[in-house]
């Protein structure tokens, strides 16, 4: 779609496997990171909330939270979407970095991955991001 901002750069990373099951067949995507140009502000970005299928569908961020990864500011938020997330917003310059994690429980029986586990990754993931100079 035309009116859908082009991803720059698409990052996924992989649940630690549990050894004491057999390896899947798939992978679930634990965290993910897009980064994109964005000309809006986060502020706008958020009150504008989430707009998978255009701007009729629009509907509003949950728990809105204020974070700081690496000095610059931040949105926590949880989109009622048809797949539970939780979802950082991080603007910088003009590019806007979106970090998912995937809140979705039915791998944690045969990965042996719980909700706690995936935070637990996602909150090390965020706390140690750093841009290079």
């Amino acid at each position: 779609r035309k009116d859908q901002p082009t991803i720059l750069l698409s990052v996924l990373f992989k649940p630690p496997l549990n050894p004491n099951t057999p390896p899947p067949t798939n992978y679930v995507q634990v965290v993910s990171l897009s980064i994109r140009k964005e000309e809006r502000t986060l502020e706008q970005l958020i009150k504008e909330g989430n707009c998978t299928h255009g701007p009729e569908s629009c509907t509003q961020y949950q728990n809105v939270v204020d974070l700081v990864i690496d000095g610059e500011p931040a949105k926590k938020v949880s989109p009622p979407d048809i797949l539970p997330s939780d979802r950082v917003f991080l603007k910088k310059d003009k590019y806007l970095l979106l970090f998912i994690l995937s809140l979705d429980k039915s791998y944690e029986e045969t990965l042996g991955l719980t909700l706690e586990t995936k935070r637990k990754i996602f909150d090390q993931i965020l706390s140690t991001f750093r841009f290079q100079p």
